[in-house]
């Protein structure tokens, strides 16, 4: 007995194999719509674990790769503690300047001595192309 094409399509919608394939689906559809809002230029560890759904030293070993692989350029972002934005970031390799100061702080009339560093990567542009 051959099975037509059509009435293969058709049984595969009576089986479970249907609704794993819409499962798989939605999860590809959420993942892209994740992957859309992420900034190439910043792509934080904890951006990896949580899409991959990964441990942070496995996240964390994947960016470093990737960095090694020339599809992530390490950055450091030095950060004003006292309104926790980055005020300068950096190749991972490059120091930052002694003199910093915070310009959203300095405007707002703010003491802002104290900074700290964050981990992050940027998407290398030719990897894009």
């Amino acid at each position: 007995m051959r099975l037509s094409l059509k009435s293969f399509l058709g049984t595969l919608e009576k089986t479970p194999f249907k609704k794993l394939l819409e499962r798989l689906e939605r999860y590809v559809t959420k993942k892209a719509e994740l992957l859309e809002h992420v900034d190439p230029d910043r792509i934080y560890v904890e951006n990896v674990r949580s899409f991959l759904g990964v441990s942070e030293p496995i996240a964390r070993f994947l960016c470093e790769q990737a960095a090694r692989d020339g599809q992530f350029n390490k950055k450091v972002g030095v950060v004003c503690v006292t309104c926790d934005r980055i005020v300068v970031s950096i190749d991972a390799d490059d120091t930052y300047p002694e003199d910093l100061t915070c310009e959203i702080c300095e405007d707002l009339e703010r003491e802002s001595e104290d900074f700290r560093t964050i981990n992050f990567y940027q998407l290398e542009q030719r990897a894009t192309a």
